[in-house]
């Protein structure tokens, strides 16, 4: 289990479940954005899964990536956003 487990929906955690053992842990960075596929910086490098590149993020995504984080409640993480960027617990 990774620190961001708790605050990505259900749909990004599968789509990182493709990386083999050890690499999710090694993850520092999910950067999302829309009309892109995930990308995610590992060792201050951005890398696309070949199985991520097909399926570009929408703003229903991020919208439901934003929602999870929050807890349900934007407000939470308004700070967060503003600065372009959620943190996960970790």
């Amino acid at each position: 289990m990774t620190p961001w487990d708790k605050v990505l929906p259900g749909f990004l955690r599968d789509m990182l479940a493709v990386l083999p053992p050890g690499e999710r842990e090694e993850v520092e960075e999910l950067r999302l954005r829309e009309g892109f596929p995930l990308s995610a910086l590992r060792a201050g490098e951005e890398v696309t899964h070949p199985a991520w590149r097909g399926r570009p993020l929408t703003q229903e995504d991020l919208r439901r990536v934003v929602e999870t984080a929050g807890g349900g409640s934007v407000h939470t993480i308004l700070d967060q956003l503003r600065g372009g960027y959620v943190t996960a617990p970790g």
